[in-house]
């Protein structure tokens, strides 16, 4: 069958003059909408940049830009006039972009403007390049100069490297009006699916044929749209179906990892919901890589949606793929490693390697008109490798059965074990089978009787025991595969090298089969024991409620989050170019650099009066770890620490980790009475002020009762300071080193990154006396070094306009407090007192059952996240924290109103909330 070559630039002008208003690009994380009319409009303004630039028709650019818009219109403006659209990963080490250039030799760079470090050196001083770095913000700001201009039809040319799925990658040249060309072919394949009515999911990469192809070019040649995403990650997973419908997409582009994540999910709703899901969507097609026959045919049962599987390589696009009759069922009914029909436009033979042997397997080899240039060799010459008839060797593997193209693996998933070939593919597919294991692959290797056999490597289920797994499924194996077939041996691992496309790297796990042999020959090895100390160790309860939040939100969940221990504030992102990155690259000082704690000493003497000098100040990765090393600093084996309740729930677990000793003081011991819990081992007291979670503002008074008690009994006294800004107006903060200015037994910790709204960069600092100071830049120096360094500088650089931007919104936030406050009071809700921090502790003591029951109903039955206070103490059991740093008045209100009813349940069984909690979190 003989096709012309139709071109991009014509046919895609047409259409878009044609129906200038129609929509195109739809982006999915703000909804804004790109017509064909304003696609062309950027498309020429496009080329007069890269024109006005000195870019010749039949030169390259490299794209080292994420999925975008813009990174879609450079694309097409390359096609369009007859350049070379070279894409790379944006985040690719700097050896790999350095060979991609060696092989395209670009004459311009395209990057995002937060390109630094390796990549520009590269760029800018190896090649000589200017990059033009674009802001990702839809904008095209870039382009604000540029007059749209007329040019002459032009063919581009596509530079990609191979997946490397079977070893080191390869460039190549694939010629722009063929690819249109094919995809203008395959939507008539399917007219009842690709449409002008059409809309894709485009969540592929960028940089491979998925995302510039299938999922872009294919969209536009049937005239329809697309909307266009980051990368597929396990996070658009859980809103897989939620964006479907959101965006109203009635065509999907599958891989097979995509579909059995969506399966696995689809096992946390009922079979309604998971048909619902899907029942708008007209057609999904499924490529790029191998799928069992099972997992198709669960796939289709559980959504009521119908695979049309597809097979080609990036040399050659489509092959051959599952066509549909006129009653729009199946041609041919699926079966095992079956790929469809061979394409009518396709020129294919099966070349056998042993003409001798009918069952040697047979390569597919193939003439079509959308065969690619070539591969691209390091001297710029393109070569495309075909035989005297002309035909291009696919490298898979395959035979013709019922009229379908059935594939049996790549060139080196065929062995001949002791005479027999044995399909490594159709090892993989009944391993798959069974129910305990979600993925398998077999590696061939070299054997010294057989000459070749292979290994069986296997990831399973998160549940499943890997010995106890191993030993059933050989048995299992013996039952469904003929003793010839059977691999040498059978590895569990938790998981295998993938590409970024989702490939695995067969090759790298042949790398991995000595260390797993030499493994499996030890007889009966010792297990392997973690600390007992360590194993003793609860997780964190706060963290383990935040952890769900997020699960939830990934599933497309709309959370009232209450539970979070930070405040979100509006900070801007002052320039990071101001800063020394040849510094920042590097480690430095491992108290804190000396500008950054003079600033911290100052701040102290100026807004608490306290007495603070640098060299009394250490400075690490986070006030975290600095309680810790405080602990470590003081204590022995055995020693006692006082922690008087509501505690912040990481005090007692790092004591432990000290081999210290707790003992908490109940909330309600008047602080004169702290010492009658003082022992002769006690060698600590904790105070948190303001207090995480009821906010308690100690006074001076108070702090200097506790600290007599403490000083008195030769009791050091640690203050963490971590919420010292966070005040009602008028209220007074005292620091304890305003009440002991000599420091004398006490020591402070406190959070630049809480205090800045910064959480994130986890930057924190210590005071004490010189000799505790001398311990804690000791433990600083083994266990962090130092605070990570172009952070500490950039907080340095910029410390008083941080400062300066967020006290205000302390201040505002404050005000928020007193706001809350009222709307507890108005629903009758009690809480302990408190004037700081930015939480109320409030009692849940109208609850008849356990308060952790309640907090688990609200969250999962409401979404509603708050904190159980027997996190913060056996005292402080029938309260819950309240966090409101982090939603709207609104959104506050209508979680206490929810509380506030939840708080009369009786009756209720929550030990589904309990399983549907390890659920989340096993996720």
């Amino acid at each position: 069958m003989k096709l012309s070559i139709n071109s991009f630039h014509s046919d895609f002008k047409a259409f878009a003059e044609a129906h200038p208003e129609k929509i195109a690009i739809i982006l999915e994380k703000d909804n804004s909408t790109y017509t064909y009319g304003q696609i062309l409009d950027l498309v020429h303004r496009t080329i007069s940049l890269l024109h006005r630039s000195g870019l010749q028709k039949g030169e390259n650019i490299l794209s080292l830009l994420p999925n975008s818009v813009e990174k879609t219109i450079l694309f097409l403006s390359c096609c369009y006039a007859g350049y070379g659209f070279a894409p790379y990963m944006e985040n690719a080490p700097r050896n790999e972009i350095e060979s991609f250039i060696d092989l395209t030799k670009p004459k311009h760079v395209f990057t995002t403007d937060t390109v630094r470090g390796e990549t520009s050196n590269l760029l800018e001083n190896q090649y000589d390049f200017a990059p033009t770095q674009l802001r990702i913000d839809q904008s095209f700001s870039w382009l604000k100069k540029e007059e749209p201009i007329s040019v002459e039809t032009g063919c581009g040319r596509l530079f990609l490297l191979t997946s490397g799925s079977t070893g080191a990658p390869k460039a190549m040249s694939i010629n722009s009006d063929v690819l249109w060309t094919s995809g203008q072919t395959f939507t008539k394949l399917y007219p009842s699916i690709l449409n002008q009515e059409t809309r894709f999911w485009n969540y592929l990469s960028m940089t491979y044929l998925g995302g510039l192809f299938n999922l872009c070019l294919i969209p536009l040649a049937a005239g329809g749209s697309f909307v266009l995403s980051d990368n597929f990650s396990p996070t658009l997973g859980y809103q897989f179906w939620k964006k479907v419908n959101e965006f109203q997409i009635n065509s999907l582009w599958l891989v097979p990892s995509i579909a059995r994540l969506l399966l696995k999910l689809s096992k946390r709703s009922n079979q309604q919901q998971n048909l619902a899901f899907a029942e708008n969507v007209r057609g999904a097609f499924l490529g790029t890589a191998p799928i069992d026959l099972h997992t198709k045919k669960e796939f289709e049962e559980v959504f009521n949606l119908q695979l049309l599987e597809n097979y080609g390589l990036s040399e050659t696009t489509f092959l051959s793929a599952e066509l549909l009759a006129n009653d729009g069922t199946l041609r041919s009914p699926h079966s095992e490693s079956q790929v469809g029909q061979v394409l009518p436009h396709i020129d294919l033979k099966l070349v056998t390697s042993n003409e001798t042997d009918p069952e040697a397997p047979k390569e597919v080899w193939i003439k079509s008109p959308f065969l690619f240039e070539g591969y691209v060799g390091s001297d710029g010459e393109t070569k495309l490798p075909l035989d005297d008839e002309g035909y291009f060797a696919t490298g898979d593997l395959a035979r013709i059965d019922n009229n379908s193209l059935v594939l049996d693996g790549r060139i080196r998933d065929v062995i001949k074990k002791g005479g027999y070939f044995i399909r490594l593919r159709e090892v993989e597919a009944l391993s798959e089978k069974h129910p305990q294991i979600e993925e398998a692959i077999a590696v061939k290797h070299d054997h010294e009787f057989y000459g070749e056999a292979y290994t069986l490597f296997l990831r399973a289920d998160e549940t499943t025991e890997e010995n106890d797994l191993k030993t059933a499924f050989a048995e299992w194996l013996d039952n469904n595969l003929s003793h010839h077939k059977r691999p040498e041996e059978i590895f569990i691992v938790p998981d295998f090298p993938r590409t970024s496309s989702g490939k695995v790297r067969k090759h790298i796990m042949a790398d991995f089969k000595g260390y797993f042999e030499k493994k499996s020959q030890l007889r009966n090895p010792p297990a392997m024991e973690v600390s007992k100390i360590v194993a003793s160790i609860p997780q964190a309860l706060s963290i383990k409620i935040n952890q769900a939040v997020y699960n939830l939100q990934r599933q497309g969940g709309d959370v009232t989050t209450l539970s979070l221990g930070e405040a979100f504030f509006d900070i801007p992102q002052f320039d990071f170019s101001e800063l020394n990155f040849e510094k920042g690259y590097h480690y430095s000082d491992s108290a804190g650099i000396p500008e950054l704690r003079e600033k911290i000493a100052s701040f102290y003497q100026k807004e608490y009066k306290a007495p603070v000098f640098s060299d009394e100040i250490v400075v690490s990765a986070g006030s975290k770890p600095l309680t810790y090393m405080a602990m470590q600093a003081v204590l022995n084996p055995g020693d006692e620490v006082l922690i008087p309740e509501p505690a912040w729930l990481s005090y007692e677990e790092q004591v432990k980790l000290c081999q210290g000793t707790t003992r908490f003081i109940s909330f309600d011991t008047p602080i004169s009475d702290y010492h009658k819990h003082i022992t002769d081992r006690t060698k600590l007291l904790i105070l948190n002020n303001p207090n995480n979670p009821s906010g308690y503002l100690y006074s001076a008074e108070e702090l200097g009762i506790i600290y007599e008690q403490c000083r008195s009994r030769g009791v050091y006294l640690m203050v963490d300071e971590a919420y010292s800004d966070f005040l009602l107006e008028g209220g007074q903060f005292n620091s304890i080193a305003t009440v002991v200015p000599d420091k004398d037994g006490v020591i402070v910790v406190n959070s630049l990154s809480k205090n800045m709204g910064i959480s994130g960069w986890r930057i924190g600092y210590a005071i004490a006396s010189k000799p505790i100071r001398k311990s804690l830049l000791k433990l600083n120096q083994h266990l962090i070094t130092c605070a990570p360094s172009i952070l500490v500088q950039y907080v340095n650089h910029y410390f008083d306009r941080i400062i300066g931007c967020t006290l205000p919104q302390v201040r505002e936030l404050m005000i928020k407090r007193q706001r809350v406050e009222r709307m507890l009071s108005d629903l009758d809700l009690a809480c302990l007192p408190g004037h700081g921090s930015f939480y109320f502790f409030i009692s849940a003591d109208a609850f008849e059952g356990d308060v952790y029951d309640l907090a688990l109903y609200l969250l999962l039955e409401h979404h509603i996240a708050l904190v159980p206070g027997v996190a913060y103490g056996a005292s402080t059991s029938r309260y819950l924290r309240l966090s409101f740093g982090a939603e709207p008045d609104e959104k506050i209100f209508e979680a206490l109103k929810t509380l506030k009813q939840a708080l009369s349940l009786k009756g209720e069984d929550y030990s589904i909330f309990h399983e549907k909690l390890e659920q989340l979190l096993s996720e």
